[in-house]
């Protein structure tokens, strides 16, 4: 009933705003990753020899 009172284009854009959603919120994790790379003080971030197994 609902789906013959909207018109075919707004049928088409419900289709294509979950393919948005998902890329605007990769796109938002990343910032969000690269915002805390950045802000984090550089004692806090992992450096190469805190990675390696102690001897």
């Amino acid at each position: 009933m609902i789906n013959s009172l909207l018109p075919e284009r707004s049928a088409i854009q419900f289709n294509y705003i979950p393919k948005i959603n998902k890329s605007a919120i990769a796109i938002l994790r990343l910032i969000h990753e690269i915002h805390i790379i950045f802000t984090t003080p550089p004692s806090r971030l992992p450096t190469p020899d805190s990675l390696l197994p102690a001897p």
